[in-house]
């Protein structure tokens, strides 16, 4: 159990010091000790998505959530993973997870949708962003998603509205927007 404890103690330490490819060995070797330890398998998809071996990284966060049901972290980066490999509708049901553990996941709202905006079906983007804006006052990347869902629902005042709050917060942001429409 010490060694199992050191070779994930090892693989945290070499995330932090963004040396992904030590971070996935150390992570190996302790799911190969015990391959029902949830933070070994947690490690190893962090390692595995810095590394951009998302299949992969899905794979361990899978397995994370599988031993550990209500592990929010797990169903979030699970849910990146899926977001990475544009698999929208996977990535709605993680992040859907996450919101059943913490209904006031703010960020788990924004990704949905933001995966709903991808499926193009933008009154379930507009009710995720909104509910997520409801949560985390003040993000100007959530206004931007915001306004271009709006925009693309066809709902131009709503969406000029939402660009006019995100002028305020990012000016930069603010010019990307009018850059798309």
């Amino acid at each position: 159990m010490e060694r199992l404890e050191t070779l994930i103690e090892n693989g945290h330490k070499a995330l932090d010091q963004k040396d992904y490819q030590v971070a996935k060995e150390s992570f190996e070797q302790a799911v190969s000790l015990d391959p029902i330890s949830a933070e070994a398998n947690y490690g190893m998809g962090l390692a595995l998505g810095d590394l951009n071996l998302w299949q992969e990284a899905a794979k361990a966060f899978k397995h994370v959530v599988r031993i550990e049901p209500e592990s929010e972290r797990g169903h979030a980066c699970l849910g990146l993973s899926y977001i990475k490999l544009q698999l929208w509708q996977l990535a709605i049901d993680a992040f859907s997870n996450v919101i059943q553990i913490n209904p006031n996941e703010a960020d788990a709202y924004t990704q949905i949708g933001f995966a709903y905006g991808k499926l193009e079906n933008w009154q379930k983007a507009i009710e995720f962003h909104e509910k997520a804006k409801s949560l985390a006052l003040g993000n100007a990347e959530l206004r931007l998603a915001l306004a271009v869902d709006y925009l693309m629902a066809g709902d131009e005042e709503r969406g000029w509205d939402e660009y006019e709050a995100l002028k305020e917060m990012d000016e930069n942001l603010a010019r990307e927007l009018l850059e798309v429409f």
